[in-house]
């Protein structure tokens, strides 16, 4: 993660993965991250998570073919005795607008001040432009200081201008108490995940389309290197999209549900009617012909539609406003 850009998959894949595995991805947050993601203990697997985590429950390990969790005797012989019992903590510099510089401050101001302890104390000792604040308020960044994010950002122009007239707490007044302000709808969590940090630590969007999916007969990226060869239809997040020169016009797609990862291809004639959803949607339902090469899974498609339409109908929420294309720069993609 430290190490981005590089590779072929974004951050969001990387840290999806590590959930399907069993690994524990915790939230970033101003007082337990640091700017580089990190490992943090987490406890034996039979232990209760440490208070401040950050989320509910450990992930459980996907159970399928195609997602290879060792066992405790491989675990045991192959991976270091000090790797049982962490997890990973996300960094701030995975959100937008918090570059090196921002990190290495707030890094050094946490380690000189100690933890923050309220909105005007962040905003008083680190001087962070109020956007960012904003952006990391809505990523749930400050949600272990134990205020609701809407009424922190209710009060973050006033916080933010009392910052910047003096730098004596004992001689600012405490902001103005906030309406009764609705906590934000799942949906709104991950939307504001994805657009400031291109990930949730918690949850992975198609997670919100399920019931609708199964409702519609269609099948799990997981269970598709069980599945024999034949039609079938699918659902998930682009994660990459390719139009390689060499592929004569040929689209390659890879399709991120909850439990797995599946290749999609598009030819020539299938692009060219459903260019324009692959284009507009980040979420996107498939149907065609499932192939299969050893344990390696492969769509042909021939019909590509929005999967927000597709499942409304069946129960299915909207798009979170955050969820968008994945990719990165350097990577072929359709024009």
């Amino acid at each position: 993660i430290n190490a981005q850009p590089m590779g072929f998959y974004p951050i969001e894949v990387l840290v999806n993965d590590a959930k399907r595995h069993g690994v524990a991805v915790l939230p970033v947050d101003v007082n337990a991250s640091r700017y580089l993601t990190r490992t943090e203990w987490v406890g034996l697997p039979d232990e209760p998570l440490p208070v401040g985590a950050g989320i509910e429950r450990r992930p459980v390990a996907v159970k399928s073919s195609g997602c290879v969790v060792p066992d405790r005797d491989a675990r045991d012989r192959w991976a270091a005795p000090t790797a049982v019992g962490y997890g990973i903590r996300l960094g701030l510099g995975l959100v937008k607008g918090i570059g090196e510089a921002e990190g290495e401050a707030l890094d050094a101001e946490v380690a000189r001040g100690g933890p923050f302890k309220s909105l005007a104390d962040l905003s008083a000792r680190t001087e962070l432009p109020e956007e960012v604040i904003a952006r990391l308020i809505r990523a749930g960044a400050l949600d272990s200081l134990g205020e609701p994010r809407r009424k922190l950002l209710w009060q973050l122009r006033e916080v933010a201008g009392a910052a910047r007239k003096t730098q004596s707490l004992d001689l600012r007044l405490p902001p103005t108490d906030a309406p009764d302000l609705p906590p934000p709808s799942e949906l709104e969590r991950l939307g504001d995940a994805y657009a400031i940090l291109s990930l949730d630590a918690r949850r992975q969007v198609i997670e919100l389309f399920r019931p609708a999916l199964d409702s519609l007969g269609v099948t799990t990226n997981g269970a598709l290197v069980d599945t024999q060869p034949g039609r079938v239809k699918i659902g998930g997040l682009v994660v990459t999209r390719q139009h390689p020169m060499t592929a004569k016009g040929t689209v390659f797609l890879a399709l991120e549900d909850e439990t797995g990862m599946v290749n999609v291809t598009l030819w020539p004639d299938t692009w060219a009617r459903f260019r324009g959803t692959v284009r507009r949607h980040a979420l996107l339902y498939v149907e065609g012909r499932l192939e299969r090469q050893s344990d390696v899974v492969n769509v042909i498609a021939d019909r590509v539609e929005s999967l927000t339409e597709i499942a409304r109908p069946a129960g299915g929420p909207n798009q979170p406003h955050g969820v968008r294309h994945m990719g990165h720069a350097g990577m072929r993609r359709v024009g």
